[in-house]
């Protein structure tokens, strides 16, 4: 009975999503999957899964607050890999709403040329659409939604001028991913 139990205990606690900024891009800051994957689990953290090499966890935690487990989580990352990154903590279901609220969904456009910038900390005011507006390129879409700033850029976010100015034009830092990978990343929540 006491295995049963804590089965049930482990079905019931919440999931949720860690974004890594700015590790394994471009061969700089260096971080294997296994070795992230580890330190979530000696942290207890459980059920843990990565996708792709650019710093996504999918986790199941008995905590609660998102804050505490990313305030935890880097703590624990910069003594265990030596730099501070930022890492924004959602629970699986503010991901999918994420995910959901995106305009440019799957079908409509390529998934590699659609990005989700998420907002890592506070919400932009209602005025930046104005100068994204005379920043972005005549081919690219935009949408500032609840949690997430997306773009559309069929030219590729190389080539983008907004992209290396929207932390700064949003007012908030974030963290991207492309919809093919936030569509996955959302698949491992489920």
């Amino acid at each position: 009975m006491a295995l049963a139990a804590l089965l049930k205990e482990v079905k019931s606690m919440p999931i949720w999503v860690a974004l890594f900024r700015g590790i394994n891009v471009g061969g700089h800051r260096k971080v294997p999957m296994k070795a992230l994957r580890g330190l979530f689990e000696r942290l207890e953290f459980t059920d843990v899964k990565t996708y792709i090499q650019s710093g996504n966890a999918v986790f199941a935690s008995s905590q609660h607050n998102p804050e505490r487990i990313g305030t935890t989580l880097s703590e624990a990352f910069e003594r265990e890999f030596g730099f501070a990154v930022q890492i924004l903590v959602l629970s699986a279901d503010a991901f999918v709403d994420v995910l959901n609220a995106c305009p440019f969904q799957a079908g409509e456009a390529d998934e590699n040329l659609v990005h989700v910038f998420f907002f890592a900390e506070g919400i932009p005011a209602s005025d930046v659409v104005e100068p994204i507006e005379k920043v972005r390129a005549a081919t690219e879409q935009i949408h500032l939604g609840d949690r997430a700033f997306y773009l559309r850029a069929p030219d590729g976010i190389g080539r983008s001028r907004l992209v290396s100015r929207i932390d700064r034009l949003l007012g908030v830092p974030t963290t991207a991913r492309n919809l093919k990978s936030v569509s996955a990343i959302a698949a491992l929540t489920a």
